[in-house]
């Protein structure tokens, strides 16, 4: 099965290039397939990097869950295929 793999970075900048950025730790990021629903979550590493493995064939979206868990949100940051 395949895997979904990024890594999570700050760009104060706002320069869309990963070059000298610095990862965020600690957040996490939940895969959902758009048809499902179905929710996978991991936290980013010390360097911002998450991974998702086996991963069932699907359309997934991935998004940044943010918030206490009393009033958590997302936001949607990249939408992708999983094959």
């Amino acid at each position: 099965m395949p895997s979904i793999s990024g890594n999570l970075l700050f760009d104060r900048a706002r320069t869309g290039s990963a070059a000298g950025l610095t990862g965020i730790a600690g957040v996490t990021i939940a895969l959902q397939n758009t048809a499902t629903w179905q929710t996978l979550t991991v936290l980013t590493n010390s360097t911002g990097a998450y991974s998702f493995i086996n991963v069932p064939s699907g359309n997934y979206q991935i998004v940044e869950a943010y918030g206490t868990a009393a009033m958590s949100s997302t936001r949607r940051f990249y939408s992708g295929c999983c094959c």
